[in-house]
């Protein structure tokens, strides 16, 4: 009996010398290029658990959603690590992360006197996110009790532009460029207007649906969809995002449709105003103007 209880405390005090050089070895981690062990509590409170992270950059711009100007002094960070990420956006509301986490991660944009988002972004390994642009909706009652969507995209092409069919009762009222009565208005019918058009690249292009109590205006479909008039590059080469804010918060989002530089239609979503529901439109491109849904 003693034997065996002799080999077992050896068998234990082996397993244990083999268990403390696995965790050595692990904690040391691969060495060089982009890789990196962490196991940190950020600033922000949250906490990436130990494990090799690999690193890539992102930069942007970012702009107020109301008038489209550029914001400078927007505080930008990747969620999860504050400390080592976090920038300002300079007087023409450029940023750029230099080391930041790759994959599918998380942006914090935040500013006084607007809605701090937190929009999703997939950073590449060893590369760069560029074009990450986003419009902040300002803190007041131009965002509140209303979807505010706005349209981003690359430096090129220099226009892309908004379009909606809203249905009025008895007919429907199609929100584009043209003139201030297409441009709809907020105040009576539609209850929905283009506020930012955007003519020389990035946009962004803004339209406001009203949404006072929960609840849209009209029960039929609002089609919300785009027209890329130079028609090159394609949708997805100008990295074109759409973002859609309900009550100041951010709800959707829709990245560039697929095809080639001949199809400069896009058809991003339909809301159903009796539910307040939305379905996809298409993802691939299109080459006519998608027809009126009421």
């Amino acid at each position: 009996m003693e034997d065996i209880a002799d080999k077992k405390r050896v068998m234990k005090w082996f397993s244990f010398i083999l268990l403390f050089i696995f965790v050595s070895l692990s904690s040391c981690g691969p060495s060089g290029g982009s890789n990196m062990l962490l196991g940190n509590v950020e600033s922000d409170g949250s906490e990436e658990s130990s494990a090799v992270i690999s690193y890539g950059s992102i930069s942007g711009n970012i702009t107020d959603a109301e008038d489209g100007a550029t914001l400078s002094d927007v505080s930008v960070y990747i969620l999860g690590f504050q400390t080592s990420t976090e920038v300002s956006t300079n007087s023409t509301g450029e940023f750029s992360i230099s080391s930041a986490p790759s994959g599918e991660r998380y942006v914090v944009l935040s500013k006084s006197g607007y809605v701090s988002q937190t929009p999703s972004a997939t950073i590449p390994v060893n590369d760069e996110l560029e074009n990450y642009n986003v419009s902040l909706v300002p803190d007041t009652t131009w965002s509140q009790d209303k979807f505010v969507i706005t349209l981003s995209w690359a430096e090129t092409p220099a226009d892309l532009d908004s379009y909606m069919y809203v249905p009025e009762t008895g007919s429907t009222h199609k929100i584009w460029y043209l003139n201030a009565t297409t441009r709809g208005d907020l105040t009576g019918d539609p209850y929905a207007q283009l506020d930012v058009d955007d003519i020389d690249g990035e946009g962004p292009e803004t339209i406001r649906i009203r949404y006072e109590g929960g609840s849209l205006d009209y029960n039929g479909v609002y089609r919300y969809y785009i027209h890329n008039l130079t028609g090159t590059p394609s949708f997805t080469d100008a990295d074109a995002v759409v973002r859609i804010y309900r009550n100041q918060v951010l709800w959707k989002t829709y990245t560039a449709c697929s095809g080639d530089d001949s199809l400069d239609w896009w058809h991003v979503f339909d809301l159903t105003g009796s539910t307040g529901s939305i379905a996809v439109g298409n993802d691939t491109c299109e080459n006519s103007e998608p027809s009126d849904p009421n």
